[in-house]
């Protein structure tokens, strides 16, 4: 079982982060964590992704940007 960590960061500053419950994943299944970026918030931002198992081993971050106009 693993819970992912995301985190969303507008240059180096963290403007969201989320854990998910511990659990086991199916691979046929997309999963999702809801952002609602505060209305004042725009431009170009980094998300990152890495899961994390029980046992405390992590995966490698994957990152993307995201531009909120």
């Amino acid at each position: 079982a693993v819970h992912q960590r995301v985190v969303v960061r507008r240059k180096s500053k963290i403007v969201f982060a989320a854990t998910t419950p511990v659990a086991g994943l199916d691979v046929a299944q997309s999963y999702y964590v809801l952002w609602h970026p505060a209305k004042r918030l725009h431009g170009t931002f980094t998300w990152c992704v890495q899961s994390i198992a029980e046992n405390g081993l992590h995966s490698p971050r994957s990152c993307s940007t995201v531009t909120v106009r």
